[in-house]
C-alpha cells in the first residue's frame, strides 16, 4: 500500500503507521486536526492542504497523495521506521507479561 488517505482518528493513524504505510491527512474535527499536525511533524505524512472549514478540492488532494506517493520524501521511510519501533515495543511488552507469567 502506497498511502492510506485518512480523517485521522487516532486508530486509524497507529494502524496505518503499525503496517508502514504513509498517510495523506484529511482531518475534518474534534482531536483529528491535531492528529494531522502530528503525522506531518514526525514526517509520516502529508496534510491536504485547504481554507478554513471549506471543502477539500480534488486538486489539494491529488497534491498530498502525489507528494506522500511519488515524491522521494522519505515519508515511506519514516513510517516503516515507526512501525519497527511499534512492532518492538509490542513484543517486548508481550515478553515482559509471558516472563512475569
Amino acid at each position: 500500500i502506497a498511502a492510506f488517505v485518512s480523517h485521522c482518528g487516532w486508530g486509524s493513524i497507529t494502524e496505518s503507521l503499525y503496517f508502514g504505510v504513509p498517510i495523506v491527512a484529511m482531518p475534518m474535527n474534534a482531536d483529528q486536526p491535531v492528529n494531522a499536525r502530528f503525522i506531518v511533524d514526525e514526517g509520516v505524512g502529508a496534510a491536504v492542504e485547504r481554507k478554513g472549514k471549506e471543502i477539500y478540492r480534488a486538486e489539494a488532494i491529488a497534491r498530498a497523495i502525489n507528494s506522500v506517493v511519488y515524491e522521494d520524501s522519505g515519508l515511506k521511510n519514516r513510517a516503516v521506521e515507526l512501525s519497527k519501533i511499534m512492532r518492538n515495543r509490542e513484543e517486548a511488552e508481550i515478553n515482559g507479561v509471558a516472563t512475569e507469567l
